[in-house]
Formats: C-alpha cells, sequence, structure tokens
C-alpha cells in the first residue's frame, strides 16, 4: 500500500477512525492501483499471506474497472495459478458512485471464470441500498449471489434494504441487526448468513472493544455468523491469529462453534 501511495505522490497513511475515514484512505489507495500487474501483485502477496495462517479458500472483494487493461481478469488468472489456496471473487460495488458505474463494473465481470458475486460497500450513511435494485436484479439474472454490505454503521434499514431490495444472500457485516429484536429473529428465520469482521469494528468505532463487540447476541439470536478479516492490510490482522491486542471476542461453546462453522460453510458460492 505505502509503495503504490508513495509512486504516486500520494500521503502515505494509515491513519482512519471511522468507516468515512477508511473509505477515503481505501478510494486513495485503490486510485493508484493503474498498472498491469498491479492486480496480480496484490492476489499473489494476499495468498502467500493467506496460505501462511492456514487458508485453503476464501471470497474475495475486489474493486475493478476503469483500468486501461483487464484488470479482473489479471486478478483470476493470478489466483488460478496458485497451487495451495482456492479465491472466488466479488465484484464489489462503491455505493457513492451512480448506478451506471455499477454496470460498467458487472459487464467488465462478464465471462470471467471464478467470479461466484456482486457486493456493495462504502459509506453506508446517505448511501442506502435500494437505488441498486436494477443492478443487482442483473446480476442475479446473470447468475451472481447477492453480497452487500450492510448494517456496518448504518442501522437495521440498511440491512432490511439489503435483504428486500438486493434479495442479500449474504450481509457483510450486518452486526447493527442488534438495535432491532424482530429483525435478529427474521434473519434466523431466513438463514440470512452474516460475515462479521470483528477488528475492523472495533477499529472504526462500530463497537467500543472485542469484549463488547455484538458478536455473542448475534450468534444467541441463532445467526449463522462467520469470522472474518475484513481488508488484513489495513487493519494489521489475520484469521487465524489473535484478531486484536485486547483479547478475543466472545466465545461460543464448542459444540455451538462447529455448527456455525459448518452451517456457513454451506454458505460458500464456490463453483
Amino acid at each position: 500500500m505505502e509503495e503504490f501511495l508513495t509512486r504516486s505522490a500520494l500521503p502515505v497513511s494509515r491513519a482512519f477512525s471511522d468507516l468515512n475515514s477508511f473509505v477515503d484512505l481505501y478510494g486513495r489507495v485503490w486510485a493508484t492501483i493503474t498498472r498491469p500487474g498491479d492486480y496480480a501483485r496484490i492476489v499473489r502477496e494476499y495468498c502467500e499471506d493467506a496460505v501462511r495462517v492456514g487458508i485453503r479458500y476464501a471470497e474475495v472483494h475486489i474493486t475493478t474497472a476503469a483500468r486501461p487493461f483487464p484488470c479482473l481478469l489479471e486478478a483470476v488468472e493470478t489466483a488460478s495459478k496458485q497451487r495451495d489456496i482456492v479465491l472466488r471473487f466479488i465484484v464489489d460495488i462503491p455505493r457513492t458512485f451512480p448506478i451506471e458505474v455499477g454496470f460498467a463494473f458487472l459487464e467488465g465481470s462478464k465471462g470471467v471464470p471464478d467470479v461466484v458475486g456482486i457486493g456493495l460497500g462504502g459509506s453506508e450513511q446517505g448511501y442506502p441500498p435500494e437505488p441498486f435494485e436494477p443492478l443487482f436484479a442483473e446480476a442475479r439474472y446473470r447468475g451472481l449471489h447477492s453480497m452487500p454490505h450492510a448494517g456496518e454503521d448504518a442501522g437495521p434499514e440498511s440491512i432490511r434494504g439489503a435483504i428486500n431490495a438486493l434479495k442479500a444472500e449474504r450481509i457483510m457485516h450486518g452486526v447493527r441487526a442488534v438495535d432491532d429484536p424482530t429483525l435478529l429473529s427474521e434473519l434466523a428465520a431466513q438463514g440470512v448468513p452474516l460475515a462479521v469482521c470483528p477488528t475492523s469494528n472495533v477499529l472504526l468505532g462500530v463497537a467500543p472493544s472485542l469484549e463488547e463487540h455484538p458478536l455473542r447476541r448475534l450468534w444467541e439470536a441463532g445467526i449463522i455468523v462467520s469470522i472474518n478479516t475484513d481488508d488484513p492490510g489495513f487493519f494489521d490482522c489475520n484469521l487465524t491469529g489473535r484478531v486484536h491486542d485486547s483479547g478475543s471476542p466472545p466465545r461460543p461453546r464448542p459444540r455451538r462453534l462447529r455448527a456455525t462453522c459448518l452451517e456457513f460453510r454451506r454458505e460458500f458460492f464456490r463453483t
């Protein structure tokens, strides 16, 4: 990241305190990934790091398009050459962009192998899911799965919008569901899984600490939950190590943890 920023003469800083400041940093880094080989390098180094901590399969959100080369294909081809890990890709649409840009992202994924889904990321406040309903309908028609971010710093209405308008099959984050007991029950009943990222939630101020993270409340509500790293390069964490110096979030009983792992494994979109 620092190398990409430096070569573009942009300020090198990891400073962020909330989702919006993180999205700003993410956007500045993304704007520097402009040369052929950049996406290949990112994917290759991610795979090396993932294998080092024992990961063998990952579904990775990737922001592409607006590049003078087929960057998505470059990423997919690089992943296909890795021997010790399998990657599948989710094309992530910045929700602050016009929907026409989202359609350009979607069109750029046409015919690219190993793309399994479409996501919606970026700042949530002021950018609800509903305007992207036509885009996600087209993506689902093309066989892609719906995996938007929702309920990270926006409230339960963001999650409801993702489910009702975007037909979300997986919610990225979704922790604000704890603000609405009815929504908790609906998520459990419908079996909509949440991909929760405790470390980033703490670092971005979504949760005050790992000890106070709502993970246990989600588990106890019967919701299918997985623990994820979000952006490990930014948050300096990995999936199998300690996720934060202050300790791990409250753990469920081993039997419940095994059941949760099996439940979420069924939610993989591996092709």
